[in-house]
């Protein structure tokens, strides 16, 4: 590896400060910790300016460089196989997800909102949120074509709910009716949108070629499969795919919305190829600030540095034959060209994990009994890490309820921040994750939470040690004693 490249991976580390910063107080990763890094946040924005700048001045000969150096499974350095006449609504599975009703803020005339959309067709699953965007609380119902009840609840100001319909055969065709009526008939707002999923990508046992990525930049409903990711290098590429290429800071993912030969154009997140709206992953609207915020609406939402939404950088880029236009970013919203040599290969998966430790006899009769009654008593003088098991086992199964009966009582600033964030959490959890994700996530990170060692640090306080049996890295996680004297954990998992 030359100079220039190890100077790159030195300065450049693409990290999100929200999620490291959560990651520090929720799951404390001693490869990342230090106590004085956060004062130097200023220094570290400094030196990025400084390397920014001098990255855009190196022409792409130092990118072929880096490349030729560390490639290993480059596919040869010839025109990549592209059906021009694919069109540009192409996607997976060759069609955009179809969107059945999308409403923005609006008003309860008199403290009471209808509004009808039609199904005439199912052809994946479907996810549907409501959201309270109002002050006054209301309760909403979604009456089927047969006028009997779907779907119902009720929302506080600021709450929202979100469901993955994944049977799609009962889904019945016609038209629907969402009633929505607030509180003693006082003013309010209502959010809506029912669409079908994206088609997401396969969670697979094997594969030819498995890649780990420095980061990735994968647009639509595939943005939590991340890293390890299985790539065909041989396989064609269309718009909307993903690809993992050789950037100068290393293998990264991304998402392709431009072809070889194509004038792509990005403006406030809506992107024009060959002055045509791309049909993909949302992406044929501008973001305007009631939208910006919403993940259910704003497809750019999980690829943020921090808390604050990044800014769009508009762009026009014309790809040459040997060029693909990607989405990047790494300083806001925007688009990259890359070539044919860059590109490592398309990822048709993402790598399978299978949990490292399951609940024995005594402890799934205990998991039953406290997912039936929420009752904290049952947890009196069992052990932190059985604790811990079950807690993330409640994750797996997406008890969502049960998961969140048992997080810390303790309220400090420490629990209330991430008590916060599974709050925030929740709603896209609801919308975005299936069984299997969530099961593939918590193994992951919990690989090898079963040989974990409990320490506790004073009265209420101890935590959970382990070495990661994927990557040997080491990790803690905190228990907090109640003021009954019961241990309850008092982390997350971080989703984005």
């Amino acid at each position: 590896m030359n100079q220039f490249k190890k100077q790159l991976q030195s300065d450049l580390q693409r990290k999100v400060p929200f999620t490291n910063e959560l990651k520090n107080r929720i799951i404390h990763n001693e490869k990342t910790k230090s106590s004085n890094r956060w004062r130097l946040i200023p220094v570290y924005i400094s030196l990025a300016a400084i390397v920014f700048f001098l990255l855009s001045t190196i022409n792409k000969s130092d990118i072929q460089q880096v490349v030729e150096e560390n490639a290993t499974i480059l596919k040869p350095d010839t025109q990549q196989a592209v059906d021009k006449n694919t069109t540009i609504h192409a996607s997976y599975d060759k069609a955009p997800s179809t969107i059945y009703k999308d409403i923005q803020n609006a008003p309860l005339i008199n403290g009471e909102h209808k509004n009808y959309f039609r199904i005439n067709s199912v052809n994946r699953m479907l996810v549907f949120t409501v959201e309270n965007t109002g002050a006054n609380p209301f309760t909403w119902k979604i009456y089927k074509p047969n006028n009997e009840v779907w779907y119902n609840g009720s929302l506080a100001p600021n709450q929202s709910k979100s469901y993955i319909i994944d049977d799609k055969n009962a889904v019945a065709i016609g038209e629907y009716h969402l009633s929505v009526i607030s509180r003693n008939g006082g003013p309010g707002n209502v959010s809506f949108t029912i669409k079908e999923k994206e088609s997401l990508l396969p969670i697979l046992n094997e594969g030819k070629h498995i890649v780990d990525v420095e980061y990735s930049d994968f647009l639509g409903d595939s943005w939590m499969l991340y890293s390890p990711l299985i790539i065909d290098e041989n396989a064609s590429i269309t718009y909307g795919d993903y690809i993992v290429y050789y950037g100068k800071n290393g293998l990264a993912g991304s998402t392709v919305l431009g072809l070889p030969g194509d004038e792509v154009v990005i403006e406030q997140g809506r992107v024009l190829v060959n002055n045509e709206e791309l049909q993909i992953h949302g992406l044929n609207k501008k973001i305007d600030k009631m939208t910006q915020d919403n993940p259910m609406t704003n497809p750019y939402f999980f690829h943020r540095k921090g808390e604050a939404t990044d800014r769009f950088i508009d762009q026009k880029m014309l790809a040459n034959e040997n060029e693909w236009i990607i989405y990047n970013n790494e300083g806001g919203h925007t688009i990259l060209n890359i070539t044919n040599a860059q590109i490592a290969g398309k990822v048709i998966g993402v790598q399978k994990f299978e949990p490292t430790f399951e609940l024995n006899t005594e402890e799934k009769a205990l998991y039953e009994a406290f997912k039936a009654s929420h009752n904290l008593e049952l947890l009196r003088n069992i052990a932190p890490l059985t604790i811990a098991k079950i807690y993330i086992v409640a994750e797996m199964e997406q008890e969502y309820s049960m998961y969140k009966a048992l997080f810390t009582t303790i309220d400090d600033e420490e629990t209330r921040e991430v008590r916060d964030y599974i709050k925030k959490a929740q709603p896209v959890r609801e919308a975005y994750f299936t069984k299997e994700i969530e099961q593939l996530g918590a193994a992951k990170v919990f690989a090898g939470l079963e040989t974990g060692e409990f320490i506790q640090q004073s009265e209420d306080y101890g935590t959970i040690t382990f070495f990661s049996s994927i990557d040997g890295m080491e990790t803690r996680v905190t228990m907090r004693k109640n003021d009954k004297g019961i241990w309850q954990p008092a982390f997350s998992r971080p989703i984005y």
